[in-house]
């Protein structure tokens, strides 16, 4: 039994909840736009931490992030302006493609397949 919270559900893996949980961190922080966040804002957003004891989120919020770091995306933790601990951010930088420099040969190139993509596939608009 995960004591954790509830049971999981039959044939939910243990790595699904990680998997699950550290999507839903980088989602929460790249929703921030870079705005720093506090511990206990995460806490309460991010899915899996708030049904942990205090012991427990602290060691799974470390354990994300530093396999969050083994992938590239590094969590960047900070001051708090108001002295409440340390906040927590995911700058641009971090998930930010460079832009793309396309010829015009390549853009046409590019909006000729796009059409003729949407003319044979399903494409929601």
């Amino acid at each position: 039994m995960n004591s954790d919270g509830p049971p999981r559900e039959k044939g939910f893996a243990k790595d699904a909840d990680k998997q699950i949980r550290r999507l839903s961190l980088v989602a929460l922080l790249l929703s921030r736009h870079g705005q720093p966040v506090t511990s206990e804002q995460i806490r309460r957003r991010v899915e899996g931490y708030p049904r942990m004891s205090d012991e427990a989120f602290k060691r799974r919020f470390y354990e994300d992030r530093d396999e969050l770091a083994k992938l590239g995306i590094e969590i960047v933790s900070g001051e708090d302006p108001e002295a409440r601990g340390e906040v927590y951010s995911l700058p641009a930088s971090a998930y930010y493609l460079p832009p793309v420099h396309l010829t015009p040969e390549e853009l046409t190139a590019l909006a000729g397949s796009l059409a003729r993509a949407v003319s044979r596939f399903r494409v929601a608009d």
